[in-house]
């Protein structure tokens, strides 16, 4: 593998996330929500990518102002794909811009990771991915919690219900041999109230004030 690495994580403006937690978060309170976990994810990983020996560029795909002026705040460069859109079809464009800057590898980290171990970060982004090779590591769910592919556009992008199954056979049909890679603190997401529940009961202080809906 080359020696130029990119990350991905994908963040769409934080107004219009988490859209399945309406029912038990007021809107106020779902936006402080993504914005912890989103600085939560950047801050582990950031910390994983120092203790690394190969080398990787983070950026952050978004069409958010507020995102990009955070991003800035950790020196992050972003990707604007433009209007608001599908999260495989931005992706998809992030890949295409991966692959013309001469990226070999590409790397997808979901920002919504509920408790993501700087020790699983390590194990991910260490393993000795070859070209034409894809590290998948599934959500609790099988949504794709983590997935790493050399080239980065190798096939597109299928996220959404069980998209690790369609992964691994777009993976498939594009002779790129998947890898499962299980990673414990990588498998859990914050997407339902029943997610949103478990991460309050570990660290009742996550979000301060935050509070479930009667």
């Amino acid at each position: 593998m080359g020696n130029k690495n990119l990350i991905i994580v994908p963040m769409k403006d934080p107004r219009r996330s988490k859209s399945r937690l309406k029912g038990c978060l007021s809107d106020l309170d779902r936006e402080l929500l993504v914005l912890k976990l989103f600085n939560q994810t950047l801050d582990r990983l950031e910390k994983a990518l120092n203790d690394l020996e190969v080398e990787f560029e983070v950026r952050v795909v978004t069409e958010s102002e507020k995102i990009e002026d955070i991003c800035l705040s950790h020196n992050i460069r972003t990707i604007n794909s433009g209007e608001p859109k599908s999260l495989s079809l931005h992706l998809d464009y992030a890949a295409r811009q991966a692959a013309k800057l001469k990226f070999s590898s590409l790397c997808i980290i979901p920002a919504d990771l509920a408790d993501p171990k700087i020790e699983d970060f390590k194990k991910l982004l260490s393993f000795p991915i070859v070209s034409g090779e894809v590290v998948m590591c599934p959500a609790n769910d099988l949504g794709t919690n983590a997935l790493f592919v050399s080239p980065p556009n190798a096939f597109g992008f299928a996220y959404g219900t069980k998209s690790f199954l369609k992964h691994v056979k777009l993976a498939e049909t594009a002779n790129v041999r998947p890898v499962i890679l299980p990673l414990d603190s990588i498998k859990v997401d914050v997407d339902t109230s029943e997610d949103l529940e478990n991460l309050l009961l570990k660290c009742p202080t996550f979000i301060k004030n935050v509070g479930m809906n009667e």
